[in-house]
């Protein structure tokens, strides 16, 4: 059986069993989590519709958690944490780059017109 999220928008759900919203490094993101069940197990699916995040977990048998969706809600935080870092660290070594480059050239630029200075006293 396959189990297909269906289409989420911002807005609440009518399927979503549980919503959170948080707020990581000053974005706010809504948090959809869902059960579900086959023949041999259950399990819960969290989404997350503004990074387009999905974690899933599945459960056998006897598995149970004190509070539901606990497990898939902090596996989607992790997710989106890491998404959203990812983002800000891009940027920050991007900027990091462009610095050194800037420097390199500086310096490139001012041995040159040492060697020109050297080339006019010959």
């Amino acid at each position: 059986m396959s189990y297909l999220l269906p289409r989420v928008t911002a807005t609440v759900h009518p399927a979503a069993e549980r919503e959170d919203v948080e707020t990581i490094n000053g974005k706010t993101i809504h948090l959809l989590a869902y059960g579900w069940s086959t023949r041999r197990s259950w399990g819960h699916t969290a989404y997350c519709p503004e990074l387009g995040l999905t974690n899933k977990i599945r459960y056998y048998n006897r598995t149970w958690e004190a509070h539901r969706f606990d497990s898939v809600i902090h596996g989607l935080l992790y997710k989106c944490r890491m998404q959203l870092d990812g983002d800000f660290r891009k940027a920050e070594n991007k900027a990091v780059r462009e610095r050194r480059k800037a420097r390199r050239e500086a310096a490139k630029r001012e041995a040159e017109e040492r060697q020109q200075v050297l080339n006019l006293g010959i």
